[in-house]
């Protein structure tokens, strides 16, 4: 809950400035409805690829329904994110946010700044750092797997927390445009692809996600919804996460050099 507030005082903030025409609230804007057309586009392509799962023990519900109402849910902030994604990447909305260039400043030379996507992929990766925050207080029995091999409890946490800190400074360097962030954060990135690829196309992946399963506690009478067939697509999806990111960092490498890009953090 303090994690989603969070995130909503942000948001507020972010609407006061985009309305005092602040080039970072634009920027936060752009995170959020990235986020939002991702992970709503992945909830929809689940929707449609995955059958409704019925509960024998409760009421007859029309899955049909229930469908046309997630699409709802999820199709509504989707259509809004990517128009926001269009209006805030216009040449006159970002024009507008930057402000007009005066004729004075016309010699004067400007620091580098990187991409908007890869702006959008390190501050995605900063605001991945709650969870880092918040899982020792955390009882879950979900492991952290390593080319097939779960480690639990206190070792577990250790390796999520020890990852989560280097991809928040690798999110950091990104930001300021240091040499040392692009190899950081394609190593970990490579790194997780081939651990998850790894993992959910062994042959132990069936008897690994039982040994997760047993570990829930599931209402009577109430069974996993999932085959393992479906279990492993699932899975797969999340691998896409990675390979986009892969692509994005080296299909738009910026040169380097001195400077940061500040656009993408908040400023007084």
């Amino acid at each position: 809950m303090l994690i989603f507030l969070g995130i909503a005082v942000f948001g507020v903030f972010s609407g006061i400035g985009m309305m005092r025409l602040r080039n970072w609230a634009r920027i936060s804007i752009l995170v959020f409805s990235g986020l939002i057309v991702l992970f709503g586009g992945i909830a929809l392509l689940l929707l449609m690829a995955i059958p409704f799962p019925a509960n024998p023990t409760g009421p007859p519900v029309d899955p049909r329904a229930v469908k046309a109402i997630v699409l709802l849910v999820y199709g509504i902030p989707v259509l809004i994110g990517i128009g926001w994604l269009v209006l805030f990447n216009l040449k006159g909305t970002r024009a507008q946010f930057a402000g007009t260039p005066s004729e004075t400043s016309a010699g004067i030379s400007v620091a580098p700044a990187c991409p908007l996507p890869v702006q959008i992929i390190a501050v995605f990766f900063l605001f991945s750092l709650l969870w880092v925050l918040v899982l020792p207080f955390l009882q879950m029995p979900f492991p952290a797997i390593f080319f097939g091999h779960p480690f639990y409890g206190a070792t577990g946490k250790a390796l999520f927390m020890l990852f989560g800190v280097l991809l928040g400074g690798g999110a950091i360097g990104l930001l300021k445009l240091k040499k040392w962030s692009y190899p950081l954060v394609l190593g970990i990135q490579g790194l997780g692809l081939f651990s998850g690829a790894a993992t959910i196309f062994s042959p132990t992946f069936p008897r690994l996600m039982q040994e997760m399963l047993s570990q829930m506690h599931f209402p009577e009478n109430m069974s996993f919804p999932f085959s393992m067939r479906q279990l492993r697509f699932l899975s797969s999806l999340g691998l896409l996460l990675s390979v986009l990111v892969i692509g994005i960092l080296v299909l738009l490498s910026p040169p380097l050099h001195a400077g940061s890009c500040r656009a993408a953090l908040p400023s007084a």
